[in-house]
């Protein structure tokens, strides 16, 4: 009599099924690569071929000893490789005046974003970017999301999956900065969830967002909420935040060390993450003061002036 095979578990169908689809996964981004090097070898950064000319001109008028001024200049920087390309609107007019449309390589150095003076260039820079936003605006929210157990497992197996399909392989696996990637991906998604429910009533802010790794590795998240006309209320924002427990306090705006509550974070870890709004820090403080020049310049214009206009003696104002 012939013995049977046993048929494999569920578990182990699904283990062997996420490894087939892992090594499908990175034999295609390994087909892609090899493209990519086929169409522009040695090149990893393809630009417009202007802008690759004014790089290299920047990169060599530089020196070689201007990096040594910087007290946040990065100790192991990479280089990164680019190739200019003409483009569209500039390669017929060369084609026809007889100017070379050749391709232009340069390369320049990156920050590696771990060592620790690239760590502490992030944090002032953001804290710089803060301290703008909090002149702007009319209050502000500090905030601590955290993750309750239940929504920690959901989230994991979200996680596992999404890095599975990728090709990173089964979830213990892979190394912490992985894991800790993959969650902030997916919990992006709550907090994109928690943003709108609050935009929902009708009171617009901006926000700065710092995911932060804990003593276990899972992610937690400090935020800033800027408000730009209505106030938002502490009810509003607990509320909103559905997967575990939240802390919002209001801080002090005409304290600049305000911004240091979220921005601190950014200099522990190369792990931490940050996200904001669209052209955080940039135009707030500009768009405030115009404001506030013309709010000064009608109130001016409005008020009788009953003494002398000055810088013309004898004259009145009507």
């Amino acid at each position: 009599m012939v013995a049977l095979r046993p048929l494999p578990s569920s578990a182990t169908f699904a283990a062997f099924r996420a490894d087939e689809a892992a090594e499908a996964a990175t034999t295609k981004r390994n087909r892609l690569h090899m493209r990519k090097q086929r169409k522009y070898p040695g090149r990893n950064r393809v630009m417009a071929r202007q802008d690759a000319a004014d790089l290299a001109f920047r990169e060599f008028t530089k020196g070689e000893g201007d990096t040594s001024t910087d007290p946040f200049a990065c100790t192991d920087p990479y280089v990164i490789h680019g190739i200019g390309l003409p483009s569209a609107h500039d390669a017929v007019p060369r084609y026809f005046d007889g100017k070379s449309n050749s391709k232009v390589p340069v390369s320049f150095d990156s920050r590696c974003r771990k060592c620790e003076a690239c760590l502490s260039h992030r944090r002032r820079l953001w804290t710089a970017r803060a301290s703008d936003e909090l002149k702007a605006a009319h209050r502000t929210w500090f905030a601590t999301l955290t993750i309750r157990p239940d929504d920690r497992f959901v989230a994991t197996m979200h996680a596992s999956d999404t890095a599975a399909r990728a090709g990173h392989g089964s979830w213990p696996t892979m190394s912490a900065e992985n894991q800790f990637r993959y969650l902030v991906k997916h919990l992006n998604k709550e907090i994109d969830r928690f943003l709108k429910r609050v935009r929902k009533n009708g009171a617009p802010f901006r926000y700065l967002l710092v995911s932060e790794a804990h003593k276990d590795g899972f992610p937690h998240f400090h935020l800033l909420i800027h408000e730009a006309a209505l106030p938002l209320t502490k009810r509003l924002l607990e509320s909103n935040w559905r997967l575990g427990h939240s802390q919002f306090r209001l801080v002090n705006n005409s304290d600049p060390r305000s911004a240091f509550y979220v921005c601190k974070y950014l200099a522990k870890s190369a792990l931490t993450r940050v996200r904001a709004s669209k052209r955080y820090g940039r135009d707030q403080l500009v768009v405030a003061a115009t404001e506030a020049i013309k709010e000064m310049a009608t109130r001016i214009a409005d008020t009788v002036i009953t003494g002398p206009v000055p810088g013309v003696p004898g004259e009145r104002s009507v």
